[in-house]
């Protein structure tokens, strides 16, 4: 039977399938960036500012599964919010323009 507008729950089949592709989309972002640690090694790869913040926002994600399972009731996921930033980390134009905008949001918060 169809969901109409006021029925908004999911079901909770539509909601385990979404993890699991949730999960195996981070497991994607997972071999990527391990990828990225062998080609670029321990040192040159910690230098990467936005490298550091791939990881950050991708152990943040699987640890928001991992509450998510533990946590049956739990319904805020924070994480949705970075998921912009598996994007802008691998698309440099983009990560310039964050870039500036962060440079220059001091000085448009002086005026």
């Amino acid at each position: 039977e169809p969901m109409t507008r006021k029925d908004s729950s999911v079901s909770a089949t539509t909601q385990e399938w979404c993890i699991c592709l949730e999960l195996g989309l981070l497991c994607v972002y997972a071999a990527d960036l391990a990828l990225s640690y062998t080609a670029l090694g321990n040192v040159r790869f910690f230098e990467k500012r936005w490298g550091c913040m791939y990881l950050a926002v991708l152990v943040a994600s699987f640890a928001d599964i991992v509450m998510l399972r533990a946590l049956a009731g739990i319904k805020l996921r924070p994480t949705r919010a970075l998921r912009p930033m598996f994007v802008i980390a691998h698309v440099r134009g983009l990560r310039q323009q964050l870039t500036t905008i962060l440079r220059t949001l001091p000085k448009v918060v002086d005026i």
